[in-house]
């Protein structure tokens, strides 16, 4: 492979494990809250990694439904550490409104409850032959409830599995508040594929598990563009690095205030504009990764802190999307700001994407395990483009017209 296509392949495939562990904290719940749900809270009968187990979750929703309901759960952990949801059962215990399982997607964690009504009281919710993720960690749930296809109110929880290592919690700047459904993550300091994270709760609260006495770990907070989280307008600290002993340590973080931005076009080779365009930034220089989608002209903005950032289209397929009928080849464009808290600006950054008007599809097996991994497609004239393998060994990329070398990575 000529040394271009390594740099873009290689590049790729970071922004891309970056993706996969960040969008599934952000699955199962894309719908901003309607009503606000107080007292939610979780127990489990074993807090054992991969323990199979009985979960009480219990809550007050904010709006009563009257007729035939539903509340949905979404189980968030990243795709090498996932709840195991298929043998879940309501169990003896649980509300009488609650009548059984409506649906499970086995593949992002979520788990649909029928239920004849919905008072404004507390429920409790007991749900049986639930598997622990294999990973010790703080692990959030989102909950909302329904009322056929409307919905009513959301909120979140949080359950802890196995021994803590490092908690703490991520503050907005100027005492504003806490920082909801970031992303904080523990990376072995001597090996890129050995990491840990969670999410933050409605409190801004994390907990990572995992880790090794004696090894040290370089933390980092991502943010995720959940449309549910309070970080608009903010950007990553930069990162603490940590000597794991074998006792819990406390590790806080203030969100920087994001004083510099970016803004461009996306448009087609056919200059079209792209509406709904996804496009991402990733810091180059230190922790950072912010998203943005386009207008319906083709335009986008983002904010970010100081230092230096790659801005690209994002055509990564994740969980829960849908392959664009474009992608994007080569590396980004990069920008550079002054690394303080002065206002900067930067304009005409823009892109040009290629017609995908072909499909690749196929079978990875054996399907890797304890890792995450993905699929890259290059081609000899330096074309690059990437999707995420399936939980069953199966992908699919939009390309354009041509011939192409394919490869599997993974983070292991």
């Amino acid at each position: 492979m000529h040394s271009l296509q390594k740099f873009c392949v290689r590049t790729f495939c970071l922004v891309a494990i970056l993706l996969l562990a960040v969008l599934p904290m952000i699955q199962n719940k894309q719908t901003t809250r309607a009503g606000t749900i107080s007292s939610a809270a979780i127990s489990v009968a074993s807090s054992t990694e991969s323990a199979s187990t009985t979960y009480t979750i219990t809550f007050t929703p904010a709006t009563a439904a009257t007729e035939q309901s539903s509340v949905s759960l979404g189980f968030q952990s990243p795709p090498d550490t996932k709840f195991g949801i298929n043998n879940a059962a309501v169990a003896t215990g649980s509300s009488a409104v609650f009548t059984g399982i409506g649906f499970l997607d086995t593949q992002y964690g979520g788990i649909s409850v029928n239920a004849s009504s919905l008072p404004a009281e507390v429920l409790t919710l007991k749900l049986s032959g639930i598997t622990n993720p294999s990973k010790a960690g703080k692990y959030s749930v989102w909950i909302e409830t329904r009322s056929g296809f409307s919905s009513l109110d959301s909120g979140s929880a949080s359950v802890t599995i196995g021994t803590i290592g490092v908690q703490g919690t991520v503050s907005l700047p100027g005492n504003a508040g806490n920082a909801q459904y970031v992303y904080v993550e523990a990376q072995d300091s001597t090996d890129f594929g050995i990491r840990f994270g969670s999410s933050t709760d409605e409190n801004g609260e994390y907990g990572i598990g995992g880790l090794t006495s004696g090894k040290s770990y370089t933390i980092q907070v991502f943010l995720s563009g959940d449309p549910n989280s309070n970080t608009t307008g903010y950007a990553s600290p930069e990162p603490a690095t940590i000597t794991y002993a074998g006792t819990p340590i406390t590790q806080n973080f203030t969100l920087a205030q994001a004083t510099k931005s970016v803004s461009g076009t996306m448009v087609r080779s056919t200059s079209v504009a792209v509406a709904n365009g996804r496009v991402a930034a990733m810091r180059m220089d230190g922790p950072g990764f912010v998203n943005t989608t386009t207008n319906s002209a083709g335009e986008y903005s983002m904010t970010m802190t100081g230092g230096k950032w790659e801005i690209r289209p994002d055509t990564w397929v994740g969980p829960g999307q849908v392959a664009p009928d474009y992608t994007f080849s080569g590396p980004g464009n990069q920008i550079k700001f002054v690394k303080d808290s002065s206002v900067e600006t930067k304009t005409g950054v823009n892109f040009t994407v290629i017609i995908a008007n072909s499909i690749i599809t196929g079978t990875v097996s054996p399907v890797p395990s304890g890792g995450m991994a993905g699929i890259g497609i290059h081609n000899r004239g330096g074309f690059g483009t990437g999707t995420q393998l399936q939980s069953n060994g199966t992908f699919s990329a939009r390309v354009p017209a041509g011939v192409y070398e394919i490869e599997l990575f993974t983070d292991m």
